[in-house]
């Protein structure tokens, strides 16, 4: 595994296309300075028949080429299956993780596992097997009820490291609270200190991140054709965390611009979503939402050009993201569809908060 010294952020994303783009369109610099986790996503449904549209295999496969397109074989990432069934295996009869790490290893990539105590036996059999090409390097990624009561927390934990047969020295702890709401930072951070100071007393772990977003579950609450600063709640969180002087320095971490309970639509022929632009600032997200994208895709030329004229947009040169911002209004052709923006709100957003938490850990 490539060396962990210089990471200072930790982008849990989505294993779609648009942040696939958005991975593969950063600078060198940012690359290093980033460890990515990946969320396999489930078989997407082909809606003309409501039969998954691939074989689980054919998925995995795809995932695998596109992380090597995308993120290359020189730095590490953590790749997740949370957002998988427990129960999914291929149709040979494996299990997803042995399936997509077996590729990792034929393709060279720097992948490691993540597991947490909300997994199965037969997942975790399945980590301990890809751990063999890491050297026993794990993720160990806690979910809020397992952060809240650390001691409890401490002896499955522990028991859960045996099974594996690695070692906290070579593997990273997450402690995720997901979705965070301005009202909660408080107790968040506190509960983080408490679990950063148990969890390093107990552990001696390479790297402990710490993962949240304030991106809320959709953005329904936002009128059509307006414009809302939606509060960065999760540098907050960590901003508090590392006021409070915890014993280790947590690694920064959020979700990107999506809520980390996004979920695909049901049936996407069903609903008219809107176009919107995320766009990262220091403390908050400028979110320009549009109206329906399918009657008005042109409608980002209009939204682009207003998030280029407003306070904290970073420049044309500042990004892939940002270049894609400035040049849309006037692009010929067409201004970009949903998964364009998704990959243009990511890039931007990506390198604006490895530069900052750079800045502010330098300060």
């Amino acid at each position: 595994m490539s060396d962990d010294s210089y990471v200072v952020y930790l982008p849990a994303l989505k294993a779609k296309a648009g942040e696939f783009g958005a991975l593969e369109k950063l600078s060198l610099e940012t690359k290093r300075r980033i460890r990515p986790l990946l969320d396999v996503l489930p078989v997407p449904i082909d809606w003309n028949t409501n039969a998954p549209s691939k074989s689980l295999e054919e998925h995995l496969n795809a995932i695998c080429r596109k992380i090597v397109k995308c993120w290359g074989t020189e730095q590490a990432l953590f790749v997740d299956f949370f957002d998988l069934p427990l129960e999914e295996r291929t149709s040979a009869g494996l299990h997803p993780v042995r399936h997509l790490f077996g590729a990792f290893d034929s393709a060279r990539v720097k992948a490691i596992p993540v597991t947490g105590l909300d997994r199965d036996d037969a997942y975790n059999d399945a980590v301990k097997h890809a751990a063999l090409a890491t050297k026993g390097a794990v993720a160990f990624r806690l979910l809020v009820e397992d952060i809240v009561l650390p001691t409890k927390t401490s002896s499955p934990l522990s028991k859960l490291i045996a099974r594996l047969g690695t070692v906290p020295d070579k593997s990273w702890l997450i402690l995720d609270f997901r979705g965070l709401t301005e009202e909660g930072v408080s107790e968040a951070t506190q509960q983080a200190l408490v679990s950063l100071r148990t969890f390093t007393r107990l552990f001696d772990w390479k790297r402990i991140a710490l993962l949240a977003s304030g991106m809320p579950d959709g953005l329904g609450d936002i009128r059509p054709n307006t414009r809302a600063a939606v509060p960065r709640t999760e540098l907050s969180l960590w901003r508090g965390v590392v006021a409070g002087k915890p014993p280790a320095t947590p690694v920064f971490g959020d979700y990107g611009v999506l809520n980390p309970e996004f979920t695909e639509p049901m049936d996407p022929r069903k609903i008219k979503p809107s176009a919107k632009i995320r766009y990262t600032r220091e403390r908050d997200w400028l979110i320009a939402k549009g109206t329906s994208f399918r009657k008005d895709p042109g409608q980002f030329r209009r939204m682009a050009a207003f998030v280029a004229g407003q306070p904290g947009y970073a420049g044309k040169a500042f990004s892939w993201g940002d270049e894609y911002i400035a040049v849309c209004p006037k692009k010929p052709g067409g201004a970009g569809n949903l998964e364009t923006w998704v990959r243009v709100d990511t890039n931007h957003h990506i390198e604006f908060v490895s530069k900052q938490i750079s800045t502010l850990l330098a300060s």
